[in-house]
């Protein structure tokens, strides 16, 4: 998608202008002609076609001078900025009717002389005068309107992006003290019964808290990366919990360069590790699904756990976040469920845009 918007962007305003120029010159057209007829004259639409042609075209070549104007000169409703539009609409204006009558003159009506172009300004000043006023008023006010929501659509792009980038942070903030604390508590454990273990462990979570500090200012990476970085998180809570977590992941390689908010599946393998495993004196599995369809990344965090109680409510901080970033960066593109399974144990869900990073490098 991004190798096709920014052409786009740029052919935009020559698009906009051709597709306006064209429009106005049909409903010109039209105007001439009703407004011909109704006085009872004899009119048809080719000759009005043209005639309406040939003014739109005096204003297709006067536009950049418009709009150089505009760029100039913001219209920001100082005396001095309203002075000089009002010069320059003045000026273009006479210059339009100038164009507009020689056309008219010579390649309508077949009069070249000096004579009858003289004529014709005299009688399409009276005529068009004032509406060219109010065209170059019109191309004026409508650039500024559509500079000024385009600054909006990109500040609230930006204050999305920021908020998005907060709750990143906040959600770092809040993993770190108690994943830390248990992690700490393991090492220390094993420290007595397996030095090698303890190491592993200290290892595996010097890397993890590397990922969560990470301060790139990107709210989403990699399904690749992702997955890299909860395997890291599930090594630590495996050197904890030993043979009792079990754990397995399917992703389906082709959505292995897909876009996913970050961190987002640690919370979730989290929760289940928490609320479905270590409760059992027999563990538990884990097992996490990310594949493509229908133009949606589908995630699927399951485990055989108790499942959730009967007036379970959504109170974690880890969930509670991860719905409001889901929330925060694709509003109502998104799903996001936690429901009981009949044979047993929870399973969350998410669905989000497909996308893909630019580069595979990404």
């Amino acid at each position: 998608m991004g190798e096709w918007s920014a052409p786009i962007r740029r052919r935009s305003p020559a698009l906009l202008t051709a597709a306006f120029l064209t429009l106005a010159t049909v409903a010109y057209s039209l105007h001439l002609l009703i407004f011909l007829r109704s006085r009872g004259a004899a009119a048809s639409w080719l000759p009005e076609l043209a005639e309406a042609a040939v003014h739109w075209i005096a204003w297709l070549i006067l536009v950049p001078a418009v709009l150089a104007v505009a760029r100039a000169v913001p219209v920001s409703g100082r005396p001095s900025a309203i002075a000089i539009h009002l010069l320059s609409s003045a000026t273009l204006s006479s210059v339009q009717v100038g164009v507009r009558s020689a056309l008219d003159r010579t390649l309508i009506h077949g009069q070249r002389t000096l004579e009858a172009l003289k004529d014709g300004y005299v009688a399409m000043f009276g005529r068009t005068f004032v509406a060219g006023l109010l065209t170059y008023w019109a191309f004026v006010v409508g650039r500024e309107a559509l500079l000024r929501y385009r600054d909006q659509k990109e500040a609230a792009a930006v204050r999305d992006r920021q908020l998005a980038e907060a709750q990143l942070r906040a959600l770092q903030n809040q993993m770190q003290p108690h994943f830390l604390f248990n992690a700490l508590n393991g090492i220390s454990s094993l420290m007595h019964e397996d030095v090698e273990a303890a190491n592993r462990m200290l290892l595996e979570l010097s890397t993890l808290l590397r990922a969560f500090l990470d301060e790139n200012g990107s709210s989403e990476t990699t399904v690749e990366r992702e997955e890299e970085l909860l395997r890291n998180y599930v090594a630590v809570e495996q050197a904890r919990l030993g043979p009792r977590l079990r754990f397995t992941t399917n992703v389906n390689p082709a959505v292995r360069h897909a876009l996913v908010p970050r961190l987002i599946l640690q919370p979730l393998v989290e929760n289940s590790i928490r609320h479905g495993v270590s409760p059992r004196r027999e563990g538990g599995s884990v097992h996490v699904v990310i594949h493509g369809e229908g133009g949606e990344l589908r995630i699927a965090v399951c485990d055989d756990g108790r499942g959730l109680p009967e007036r379970w409510s959504e109170s974690g901080i880890g969930l509670r976040n991860c719905r409001s970033r889901l929330e925060q960066l694709y509003g109502s593109r998104h799903r996001f469920e936690l429901r009981n399974e009949e044979s047993g144990g929870v399973t969350a869900r998410i669905g989000i845009p497909l996308r893909f990073a630019r580069s595979r490098h990404d």
